[in-house]
């Protein structure tokens, strides 16, 4: 399998909610010691609420990220 990936840009081609959800890690990445709520990291994504809940109950159960229990 090839990478139809031009490394200029900085994406890939493949398939949106893919992006979407390597966008979540990359804001979390980028920002280890922040705490993000569900609503924030929507609107600087540009995410529908369901979407980035989707995208976080995800990754939590798969423990790439870790929801608050206070919240």
């Amino acid at each position: 399998m090839t990478a139809n990936v031009d490394p200029s840009s900085g994406k890939g081609q493949g398939s949106p909610p893919t992006e979407r959800v390597i966008a979540v890690l990359e804001l979390l990445g980028k920002n280890p010691t922040t705490q993000f709520s569900l609503a924030e990291i929507c609107r600087r994504l540009g995410l529908s609420r369901a979407t980035g809940h989707a995208s976080l109950t995800t990754l939590a159960a798969r423990a790439w990220a870790v929801r608050d229990p206070a919240t």
